[in-house]
């Protein structure tokens, strides 16, 4: 059977863009997370979450075995991923800073550094000109011509913020993570699969592989 199309449950998107006032689905957008497993942990249970689903008799088991492994590749691709929820809070108080606070419905704490950095800029040599640009820790907000921002982290574009949504862009070492832990439990389910059939005690007919 081919299952190369199973999907991770990974997303870079959130619908709710700064304007929104919702919360980003952490559940779906990685993050690093310090309470994390180790990898290793995590394969294991992938390992175990791929052989149950190979295992399992009806499309019902397959679905809520396939969510619980979405959430385990969450957890791993994790663990390549960058801090978003503090670059993310550390963007939203720098945006604050564009004199742009008018229009956000997500409650934002200013930070003083960036408000004294911003206030420099619009009073050197007298003028009210406006900046581009501003530093915050662990990152900088870049205001495009459109209106909207580009969170840069190290330098490199991170994050697209418009009113409708917010972009994560993810690194390459998350895209080989992801790669790496979906590909781990294609070959587990099939594994499982092939020694089912050996035994003559494959369970997996007429199961949709991709639920």
């Amino acid at each position: 059977m081919n299952i190369s199309s199973i999907s991770s449950g990974i997303s870079y998107t959130s619908r709710s863009g700064l304007y929104g006032g919702k919360n980003v689905d952490w559940s779906k957008i990685p993050t690093k997370d310090y309470n994390s497993p180790p990898p290793s942990d995590i394969r294991s249970m992938v390992r175990a979450n791929a052989r149950e689903y190979a295992n399992a008799t009806n499309v019902d088991d397959r679905k809520r075995l396939k969510k619980e492994a979405d959430a385990l590749f969450h957890k791993y691709v994790s663990h390549a991923a960058p801090d978003r929820k503090k670059l993310l809070a550390g963007a939203q108080t720098a945006i604050s800073a564009f004199g742009e606070t008018s229009q956000l419905d997500i409650k934002i704490t200013r930070s003083k550094n960036a408000i004294d950095y911003f206030m420099e800029a619009q009073y050197k040599n007298g003028t009210l000109k406006r900046i581009k640009e501003i530093s915050f820790e662990g990152g900088s907000v870049v205001k495009e011509a459109t209106g909207h921002y580009t969170v840069k982290l190290g330098g490199e574009d991170a994050i697209k913020i418009t009113n409708s949504s917010i972009e994560f862009i993810p690194s390459r070492a998350e895209l080989n993570s992801q790669k790496e832990i979906v590909d781990f439990w294609n070959q587990n389910v099939v594994g499982a699969m092939t020694e089912n059939q050996a035994r003559g005690n494959y369970n997996g007919g007429g199961i949709d592989i991709k639920a």
